[in-house]
């Protein structure tokens, strides 16, 4: 699982159109490189955000669960049953 927002952005000096986008989905690994997390019920996940490649192949399995949290001011994700 991951989000995205497709819009015209400027990330540091680069400037992106719409054919790029935005996402916010689990963290890289120690050497920048794409992964797939499984996110545990009831416990706060990274959330981290970029327009690069790797970020956007990155994935969160996210459990079966009544209520998802994405918390963009901390960079959290929370999934939960009510």
């Amino acid at each position: 699982m991951k989000f995205c927002v497709a819009q015209n952005f400027s990330v540091g000096d680069a400037d992106y159109n719409q054919n790029n986008a935005y996402c916010f989905t689990c963290p890289l690994t120690a050497e920048g490189k794409r992964q797939t997390l499984t996110l545990t019920l009831g416990k706060v996940g990274e959330l981290h955000g970029g327009a690069d490649g790797e970020t956007r192949n990155s994935y969160y399995t996210i459990p079966a669960s009544d209520l998802l949290i994405f918390d963009l001011r901390h960079g959290t994700i929370l999934a939960r049953n009510k």
